[in-house]
């Protein structure tokens, strides 16, 4: 089975996560909509693929952007999300890591 990682914020460090991003405008405004949205997409994975759960803090991102040269953007979450996902295998191996599907934020 294939592997999908998603970023995963918590609730106290939301606004702040919404604060360094380049494509904020692409993020739901608030965590609750966040979090429901994240819990739809990750239902809707789980049929297809081993979803995880890479948790996203804020300041350790933002280092990571600015060693690997990219900006604190979607594509920067889908590769610390894919990059913590892999480091994270220890016990199961990970046959293939890909980015999760986008979805509309429209309903």
């Amino acid at each position: 089975m294939r592997t999908v990682a998603l970023c995963w914020y918590s609730r106290s460090q939301y606004s702040d996560i919404l604060s360094i991003m380049a494509d904020k405008e692409r993020l739901p405004p608030s965590f609750d909509e966040w979090r429901s949205e994240a819990l739809r997409l990750e239902g809707q994975l789980e049929a297809r693929y081993d979803v995880r759960r890479v948790p996203l803090n804020p300041d350790e991102f933002l280092h990571w952007c600015w060693e690997a040269s990219i900006s604190p953007d979607a594509f920067a979450r889908d590769r610390y999300a894919n990059e913590g996902a892999y480091r994270r295998a220890t016990t199961t191996a990970i046959t293939a890591i890909v980015p999760a599907p986008r979805i509309s934020l429209a309903a």
